[in-house]
């Protein structure tokens, strides 16, 4: 007892096989035994004593009663209390990026707003441009306040992740896992996830933060009201759209613009690995910080693209820059991509147009053995970001690639490399022209229009290694109508085709021509095919097959004609 009060430890009282009365008052069979062990010690001993048990009889804790029930309860129930003190006693902080600058202002003002010594359930946003830190705020607030609550979850990319029914369940499961404090939950719905939150947490305690949210929707899909969470709950939102917090009445926080200290502080971290400027470099470096405008993410990337440089490719680098009449962001970021070798800024590009928001090791599996050197350098060159397997990229760098395979013929999507806008995707292949540049289409079909499919047009396609066709918007209640219509002798450029995905793939085979032979991934969900391929065809690189809900397949390949195949995904195939 006097460690908890000198060292503010826990004392948790287990009262095994005595009644914790007679341990608090010394009487019945432990007051008997107490004052027969007194006899042999000091009375100031014994009266230090008798105040430490009255003060432990009276804490709560756990009376375990002779042959009353099995031990193994209270037993378990000691361990999961303990469990959840040292949870709390010891957070899972979430990872912050080093050199963290002008964060204390943030800090403070947020949790101001959120008035944490109110009982009430609160709700804090911030928002502002992207690249102003709006994740990284929330994540230090977090990691700040989270010991404070009975359980806590953070949300990342919500907005990426809401597009379709499967990453809103998945969104559900971590948002449960984290307020519940208990182990990987399983949810067969949406509908179960929601009702177990309203169920469940009306009286927990916790912290909450949905990071990145775009619409309304998007936060409603996984909890309606607030008013789910206990008293002393707090939410916080990170969005672009101050709009959207005004009318779901949150009290916003805007992230601004580092001040100029705190600029060339930011800028001399990535550009020289130091505090401050280097002296030979402090003209040179005020010209990049003024052209930054104090966004943090602009002057993390072009801090790093000049790490290491000479003073010549500096001067050149601003040369660059001056030369530029519109100063936008969008061409701030491309400077970052100077020196890129031809196979990184490929790889760049592809990640920007098809990848953001995929795993990692899908797109190690669909790229060559060069990929894992060059997702290393773009995370470096702070272009990318990987968290948990996931690989990130911000929404203006990507924007920046997209300019990149537009920006020689900007009005003619058939010459691009890549083609993932379904407006573009539909212009170009509606066209009278060839695509014999296009190497990459990823077409939402939840978000396109009717298409009939020029042959000649889709035939001229040589260069093509990744197709992807998927129902991107798909959340559960909506109708799936098939609308891209191909001709009967449809043929499939795939010689060069290393990820093919087609949801609801409308012929019963693939066509005659298909290749394969450098396919690494084939999905078909929910296709009308009834046979891959006619003949014997062997393909040596394919790994995963997926022809879940496919309910006409009648024969499969034989798998001795594909040796490195791991994944097979025959769900509800009824054939």
């Amino acid at each position: 007892m006097e460690c908890k009060k000198e060292m503010d430890q826990v004392v948790l009282p287990v009262f095994y096989h005595v009644d914790p009365s007679d341990v608090r008052k010394q009487t019945g069979s432990f007051g008997k035994a107490f004052a027969k062990h007194g006899k042999t010690v000091d009375e100031e001993k014994v009266q230090r004593w008798r105040a430490a048990m009255t003060e432990a009889g009276s804490l709560s804790g756990w009376h375990v009663i002779k042959d009353h029930e099995y031990e193994s309860k209270p037993i378990k129930e000691i361990i999961d209390h303990i469990d959840r003190i040292l949870k709390r006693l010891n957070p899972k902080l979430l990872p912050i990026k080093e050199h963290m600058v002008g964060m204390d202002v943030h800090l403070e003002e947020l949790k101001s707003l959120l008035k944490m010594q109110l009982d009430d359930v609160r709700m804090v946003g911030i928002y502002g441009i992207g690249g102003i830190g709006k994740t990284t705020i929330a994540k230090m607030v977090y990691n700040d306040i989270l010991c404070q609550f009975n359980g806590a979850s953070f949300l990342e990319g919500v907005k990426n992740r809401s597009k379709c029914y499967n990453d809103q369940l998945q969104l559900l499961q971590e948002l449960l896992h984290g307020v519940m404090e208990g182990g990987h939950l399983k949810l067969e719905s949406i509908n179960d996830g929601m009702n177990m939150i309203k169920g469940r947490l009306g009286s927990k305690k916790v912290l909450v933060v949905f990071d990145d949210v775009n619409d309304l929707d998007e936060v409603q899909r996984l909890v309606r009201s607030y008013e789910w969470f206990g008293l002393g709950s707090r939410i916080i939102i990170t969005t672009r759209d101050k709009h959207l917090l005004d009318e779901y009445g949150v009290d916003a926080y805007e992230a601004k613009v580092l001040q100029d200290k705190e600029a060339i502080e930011l800028f001399s971290w990535h550009a020289f690995k130091v505090q401050n400027i280097r002296e030979y470099y402090v003209e040179m470096s005020n010209c990049m910080i003024k052209y930054a405008q104090g966004l943090p993410l602009a002057l993390e990337v072009l801090g790093s693209s000049l790490y290491n440089k000479t003073k010549d490719e500096w001067k050149s680098a601003i040369k660059k820059l001056k030369n530029n009449p519109n100063r936008k962001i969008n061409d701030v970021l491309k400077i970052s991509l100077d020196g890129l070798d031809d196979s990184l800024r490929e790889v760049f590009l592809d990640i920007a147009c098809l990848f953001k928001g995929k795993p990692k090791d899908l797109i190690l599996r669909i790229l060559d053995d060069c990929a894992e050197h060059d997702i290393g350098v773009l995370r470096d060159r702070c272009l990318i970001t990987i968290s948990y397997n996931m690989v990130q990229m911000h929404d203006l760098i990507q924007q920046m690639g997209w300019a990149i395979v537009r920006e020689k013929h900007p009005k003619e999507p058939s010459k691009w490399s890549r083609l993932w806008d379904p407006d573009d995707i539909h212009k170009a292949l509606s066209a009278q022209e060839g695509m014999e540049q296009v190497e990459a289409i990823s077409y939402d079909l939840s978000r396109s229009k009717e298409m009939q499919v020029n042959k000649q047009v889709f035939e001229s396609i040589k260069k093509l290694r990744f197709l992807e066709l998927h129902w991107g918007g798909y959340h559960g209640s909506m109708t799936k109508t098939y609308k891209v219509f191909l001709p009967k002798d449809f043929e499939l450029p795939s010689q060069e085709l290393r990820y093919l995905c087609w949801d609801g793939y409308p012929l019963q085979t693939l066509p005659s021509n298909f290749n394969g032979e450098n396919l690494v991934e084939l999905r078909m969900r929910n296709s009308t095919i009834k046979q891959l391929w006619k003949g014997r065809k062997v393909l040596g690189k394919l790994k995963i097959i997926d022809l879940s809900g496919s309910r006409l397949l009648t024969k499969m390949p034989e798998l001795s004609s594909m040796p490195n195949l791991e994944e097979l995904d025959l769900t509800d195939c009824k054939g």
